[in-house]
């Protein structure tokens, strides 16, 4: 097995791009299950009777796990938690 070093940038991006590649399969799109519609009013009816108060927010907030990641806004665990109370 020879072992090459590679100090390009480009290069190295076709690399992992065809690790990549060979990991993944590619999916089949002509052999999808049917989805079954389970909502059968218009797009303006979605979520329009949902309610929720301050006290359900506080209850999820405080099931967060600490240990876990920021999100995409970047707003860690610890601030929602403390912004909540």
């Amino acid at each position: 097995m020879i072992t090459i070093m590679i100090t390009d940038d480009h290069q190295m991006a076709e690399l992992l791009n065809s690790f990549f590649a060979f990991v993944f399969t590619e999916e089949k799109y002509d052999n999808l299950p049917a989805v079954q519609k389970i909502f059968s009013g218009t797009d303006s009816d979605k979520l329009c009777s949902y309610q929720f108060n301050p006290e359900m927010v506080t209850s999820k907030l405080n099931k967060l796990k600490m240990n876990k990641a920021s999100g995409m806004d970047s707003v860690g665990t610890r601030m929602l938690i403390e912004l909540s109370q």
